[in-house]
């Protein structure tokens, strides 16, 4: 590994690390056993659980991007990075798709009907997410 890789994983594993635990602590401290949590409490603790993943991705992500890295480096740590941060490249010539302008319109009625059946998916879900 050179520089570039171990500042990137030392990027990811450190923040990841420091947010997990400063999360953990606060849980510690926050919440206690066979008390009801405020709302606001369990909000902060999802909130900063999420930023475990997140902010040090993008922490990587603006590194990546500054330091030009996936332009000039090659090799297997620096596929898995391009795969994250930039994706696959499109393996489709522009010249070979069709284009077709043949759009069918949605009527007002099966707008509504895409609206409700998406409404009771997303209802379903929260029923089910409470249940378990």
């Amino acid at each position: 590994m050179n520089k570039e890789e171990v500042k990137i994983c030392s990027i990811l594993g450190i923040w990841g690390s420091i947010i997990f635990v400063s999360c953990y602590i606060l849980q510690l401290i926050l919440t206690k056993e066979g008390e009801e949590n405020m709302w606001f409490v369990t909000l902060t603790l999802n909130m900063l659980g999420y930023g475990t993943v997140l902010l040090p991705g993008y922490l990587a992500l603006r590194y990546v991007r500054d330091s030009g890295y996936l332009d000039r480096s090659t090799g297997r740590f620096s596929s898995i990075v391009r795969l994250f941060f930039a994706g696959k490249p499109d393996m489709v010539d522009e010249e070979h798709l069709v284009k077709t302008d043949d759009k069918k319109e949605r009527t007002q009625k099966e707008q509504a009907m895409q609206l409700v059946f998406c409404g009771a998916g997303l209802q379903a879900s929260y029923l089910i997410w409470g249940i378990l």
